[in-house]
């Protein structure tokens, strides 16, 4: 295989680049739900298709444009549909469609079809063209919906998520009108357009705090030096085996499989653990303040609490938090409007901070010291989830009858505990 760099490949060279960042940062910081996969599976689709496309460009024969061009294809094919069902999802529309469990596959059903006849270019260009006129109809409907939105603030939010998804469906139509009338004319244009849609959406994260960007910056520092050590690590252990047993080990290969191991350890745990644990071992100072609870609520949407646990020798006046929260609910209810897309808010509270997470029809409130880490969202989602199991349709109509929630009560003492606290009852 032979690759020759060339200029028109940066375009698409810098799409894929951003919109993988768009994806690292979805799957390790964003919460875990229905929306966040679909769009996780597009920004990968979207990823390899980019990717595909700088080289392809830079591919000097047939032999080694071939490969990158069947992945160009099958990322194209595949973008229609994520695109139009994260639409749906996003705007809360058609759910007789998206929540049905074999619904959404009659969606990818026209985009596997079209995979069996990529040599057949007048059926794949058909399919193609019947692809966009959906995309198109959804993209109207869903931008009359999330534009109308009452609410100013998800207004704001609804627009950037909307214009998210358009330049990749403003390269679409080009791309197929060309394909009409110049094959290939506007192929090496599609870098700028899916880095101008991951940029919107970085900047959409930014402006409406989708993402907590300390945390993200802090756990990305963390996360970028484990990595490093854990490459180091494995090059020095090829280097001891190459040494020991007298094997010639090819630079080359080496420095492509520390890279491998280096990315891979930004997604599996393990070796970011083993990373984590050396770094701090080397550097004992680097570890960040300890996260410490204080006091957790958990509130419904009119203020009232329905449970709550506070540290054994919390300084933090229970009364004096229960009425901070009620004081903002209103806010709370206003500006984020309870659905699962909304993400954590963290509120600093000169040396408090204040962790907020939405499940409606409830939300949780943590009091804490120190840094927020990655592991206190997953705990209080998973508290939510067990909370909305068992006591969901109560809390939808709750009256104010603590009764019967005890269980609550274990499960928020719990996340106390874990924390290294001694729970009291609040």
């Amino acid at each position: 295989m032979a690759f020759s760099f060339t200029p028109y490949a940066v375009p698409d060279l810098l799409g894929a680049l951003l919109t993988f960042v768009m994806l690292y940062l979805l799957v390790k910081f964003a919460p875990e739900n229905r929306v966040n996969l679909v769009l996780a599976l597009y920004l990968f689709f979207a990823t390899l298709f980019t990717l595909s496309l700088a080289l392809l460009m830079e591919a000097t024969d047939e032999a080694s444009a071939r490969p990158w061009r069947a992945f160009a294809d099958l990322s194209l094919v595949v973008l229609f549909p994520l695109q139009i069902h994260f639409l749906l999802l996003y705007s809360g529309r058609g759910k007789w469609f998206t929540e049905h469990p074999f619904h959404p596959a009659v969606l990818y059903t026209p985009a596997i079809f079209q995979l069996f006849f990529l040599n057949i270019r007048w059926v794949f260009e058909l399919v193609f063209i019947f692809w966009l006129v959906v995309l198109y109809i959804v993209m109207s409907l869903s931008g009359w919906w999330l534009l109308n939105e009452p609410n100013a603030y998800r207004r704001a939010q609804n627009t950037l998520v909307y214009l998210f998804m358009m330049p990749p469906a403003l390269w679409l139509l080009m791309h197929t009108l060309s394909a009409l009338l110049v094959p290939g004319a506007v192929a090496w244009t599609a870098g700028w357009f899916f880095a101008a849609s991951a940029a919107l959406a970085i900047y959409a994260m930014l402006r409406h705090q989708m993402l907590n960007t300390k945390i993200v910056l802090r756990s990305g520092l963390v996360i970028f030096i484990s990595s490093i050590i854990t490459g180091l690590a494995f090059f020095l252990a090829l280097w001891a085996i190459g040494w020991l047993f007298g094997m010639p080990l090819n630079r080359g290969v080496i420095a492509m499989a520390v890279v491998i191991v280096v990315v891979l350890s930004w997604f599996f745990k393990p070796l970011l653990d083993a990373g984590t644990r050396l770094l701090e071992w080397l550097a004992p100072d680097l570890k960040w303040k300890e996260c410490r609870l204080e006091q957790v609520f958990l509130m419904d949407y009119n203020g009232i609490r329905v449970a709550s646990a506070r540290r054994q020798d919390s300084q933090v006046d229970l009364d004096l938090a229960g009425g901070m929260l009620t004081a903002v609910s209103d806010f709370l209810r206003d500006a984020f409007q309870a659905e699962k897309k909304d993400s954590v808010r963290t509120i600093g509270m000169g040396r408090f901070n204040l962790l907020v997470e939405h499940a409606p029809p409830v939300y949780m409130a943590i009091v804490f010291t120190g840094d927020e880490t990655p592991e206190l969202r997953r705990d209080v989602r998973n508290i939510l989830r067990k909370v909305l199991a068992s006591h969901g349709p109560s809390l939808a109509r709750w009256d104010g009858n603590r009764s019967g929630l005890e269980d609550v009560d274990n499960l928020l003492q719990g996340l106390l505990s874990k924390s290294g606290s001694r729970a009291a009852t609040a």
